[in-house]
């Protein structure tokens, strides 16, 4: 019995049949057919029943195959073992594209990781490579997807590479076609396998080129483009910047067109183990591009499924919208009136703020969360962001993030130019945080002080930090020069039977409270950040870095909306009623959504706090692969394309992506519009009943969990 039998057992169980999984392991139906029936003979007794169509594996194939993941995951393990100590030396080959791209960042990795490792390298095109793979030349090569896998061969994909219309910057013209029929065309060289694609594509589009001139290599060709000499058709590579300055990216038809790109090599290859290193390096460099590309593209992924969903909508398309956490009840009377009388303030006002607001800020904070701050201590920011920059701008050293974290901790760490240190939230006592992994994270910080971000009720879980755990890890930091970043946006929001604590209230001098108006009074548009800074030396050097960046870029928050907030932070006992009722309602909102979920058999952790919940798939985690969704990103995708629900993954938030952990966010649903918000505050001031304001009032959230059902029977 080989282990490649048993991994072929597993994947046709596991992707539901033949056809599915010779797409999976990279071989053709018969290699799979052939090692199944070699299997059956030596165990002696038939694994399918082949008079059904599909064949469908009997209850010893099934038994079996559990008892393979097992013996699968060990070899898995020791692998992992052996590769940490490679040597030897690897003959592979590549194509002319990938030898500047993602293959020179791959062997810098494989020798830093494997420095007694040799690696040559042959530059060639994907069916000469292939062929010397076969003759036994090569142990391996990045080639394109082959037409047919060749008998013996073994295919792993890494990459997919759409394929686009390159422009010079400046260029008229709107459409692929005009574009493509009007201009000079530079061709990538016509023999190779991207050139023969593009030639496909224009015979099946019938569009007819005229054809300047032939360049043999893709920067070759981007250059010419960006030199304003043609238009060209090239792979959109998973570098950064893969196109120079002066190039126009130009969508190419209704469906994209696109190249896979993977290692090949022969089933029984004695250097498939380092093959294997190799494929994982290349699989996560990918990744890391993808993250990058998305953080240089568009900074927030919560404002990013915000608008796609915005999109959809305008198209007239239905999406349960639980991707963005966005407050939706109405602006309180007093507030509107409050900036209605403030709208001819058209000065500029003090960088930090005006003084009045600063001391009204400071006395709200003394009266609802026992701090002890002065008006000097208080900055004012266009929104928590922005004064979040501020501070990592103005302190020393490292970011520490518990994950998941908020979306946007790591871009702004990146923009600050911080090195950041991740540790796990502790899973099973409900996200706290675990000295021990903290301890081993300030371990692997540079010397000196750090800083770390805590958000407290947390985003994504919707979890709290007791107090009991507040206080010892506001204790160790302020033992282990490390400054706490308290994120307590949410902190007016904690639900009945749980109580919220600032590190602050332990370590005043280490500790920098975050907040603002944004989640409690559904004021996200108006942008008013609050920060309290340690009344010391400390808190007079980010006040200092404050107005270097605040004068810099935004100068102040609008003196119209500094002196509406006025009214918000005023002991008024009908703004603190309304902030209640909000309170309520979201916590209602957010916990029907708990309960339904884990009424599904979804594990989900109780939220306590905000408006979100946090729960993981991965109990179906092979009926999920089956389906080809190998990570949280896939499950997201799905959702959206196949049951109209929009969530993100929980790798957005820096957590695992085979976790399968997906943020779901209450506060939008059934509150779609302005109007759809007010009529939720009518009807919860008319009668407060949970059950009836849930019933009677909630439609669509009603409806999604009917949807969410329908996913979850589909994996059972």
């Amino acid at each position: 019995m080989e282990i490649r039998q048993l991994e072929t057992l597993v994947a046709i169980i596991n992707h539901g049949g033949f056809t599915a999984a010779s797409e999976s392991l990279g071989l053709t139906q018969s290699a799979v057919s052939l090692q199944i029936k070699a299997l059956e003979e030596e165990l002696g007794l038939p694994l399918f029943d082949r008079f059904t169509r599909p064949p469908t594996p009997t209850q010893r194939a099934r038994e079996l195959a559990n008892q393979a993941r097992e013996i699968l995951r060990m070899c898995s393990d020791l692998n992992q073992n052996v590769a940490s100590h490679i040597t030897g030396g690897l003959d592979m080959g590549a194509i002319p594209t990938i030898l500047t791209g993602l293959l020179p960042e791959a062997l810098v990795v494989m020798k830093e990781t494997q420095p007694k490792l040799r690696i040559n390298v042959t530059s060639g095109f994907s069916e000469e490579l292939i062929m010397q793979v076969d003759h036994g030349i090569l142990s391996a090569a990045i080639v394109n997807e082959p037409t047919q896998l060749p008998p013996g061969m073994s295919w792993h994909p890494f990459v997919h590479e759409h394929l686009v219309l390159i422009v010079p910057e400046g260029t008229k013209g709107n459409t692929d076609r005009e574009l493509l029929e009007t201009m000079p065309y530079i061709r990538f060289q016509r023999t190779s396998w991207e050139g023969r694609l593009i030639d496909e594509l224009f015979k099946n589009r019938n569009i007819t080129v005229n054809t300047t001139m032939v360049v043999d290599s893709l920067e070759g060709v981007s250059q010419m483009v960006a030199h304003g000499l043609g238009v060209s058709v090239v792979p959109h590579r998973d570098i950064q910047n893969p196109f120079p300055t002066g190039v126009r990216i130009v969508p190419l038809g209704k469906k994209p067109v696109k190249r896979i790109i993977g290692l090949i090599e022969k089933i029984e290859n004695p250097k498939s183990h380092i093959v294997k290193n190799m494929h994982q390096v290349l699989v996560d460099l990918v990744k890391k591009h993808s993250k990058e590309k998305n953080f240089m593209q568009y900074g927030s992924a919560t404002l990013v499924i915000n608008e796609k969903v915005q999109s959809l909508w305008e198209s007239g398309k239905n999406v349960f919208h639980l991707g963005f956490g966005e407050s939706r009840f109405p602006v309180h009377p007093n507030m509107i009136n409050a900036l209605a009388e403030n709208g001819h303030r058209h000065s500029y006002v003090s960088l930090q703020g005006i003084p009045e607001l600063r001391n009204r800020v400071a006395n709200f904070y003394n009266t609802h969360f026992d701090l002890d701050a002065n008006a000097d201590q208080i900055i004012l920011g266009v929104g928590s962001k922005s004064l979040l920059y501020a501070v990592m701008h103005s302190l020393p050293g490292d970011v520490i993030l518990p994950t998941p974290a908020w979306v946007s901790y790591n871009d702004q760490a990146q923009l600050a130019g911080r090195r950041v240190v991740t540790f796990p939230l502790d899973y099973d006592s409900g996200y706290q945080v675990s000295l021990d992994a903290l301890d081993q994270a300030r371990k692997r910080t540079s010397p000196g002080p750090c800083m770390i971000v805590l958000t407290n009720p947390n985003n994504p879980t919707g979890t709290i930090l007791s107090n009991e755990n507040i206080e010892e890890v506001a204790t160790y930091c302020q033992k282990n020069e490390i400054y706490i970043l308290s994120d307590e946006i949410y902190s007016l929001l904690t639900y009945d039977n749980f109580s919220h604590a600032s590190p602050a209230t332990y370590n005043p001098n280490g500790t920098v409270v975050l907040g603002g108006l944004s989640k409690i009074l559904s004021l996200g548009g108006w942008r008013i950040g609050v920060a309290i800074v340690p009344n010391n030396q400390l808190g007079g050097k980010i006040i200092d870095g404050f107005r270097h960046v605040a004068g810099s870029i935004w100068s102040c928050v609008p003196a119209p909306m500094q002196y509406a907030a006025l009214t918000a932070y005023e002991e008024n006992e009908e703004i603190a009623g309304f902030m209640g009722m909000c309170r309520q309602m979201h916590q209602i909102r957010t916990q029907y959504l708990h309960n339904q979920i884990t009424s599904l058999g979804i594990p989900c952790h109780n939220p306590q706090g905000g408006f979100y919940v946090y729960p993981n798939f991965k109990p179906w985690e092979d009926a999920l692969r089956s389906k080809g969704i190998n990570n949280d990103q896939d499950l997201c995708v799905h959702l959206l394309d196949h049951y109209e629900i929009a969530t993100l993954s929980g790798s957005e938030f820096l957590d695992e992506s085979t976790h399968f952990s997906l943020r779901l966010a209450s506060s939008y649903i059934d509150a779609e519009d302005d109007a759809a918000g007010k009529r939720l505050l009518s009807a919860f001031s008319e009668d407060d009943d949970p059950e009836r304001f849930i019933q009677n009032h909630h439609p669509r959230m009603q409806a999604m969990i009917e949807r969410m059902g329908e996913f979850i029977a589909s994996l059972n």
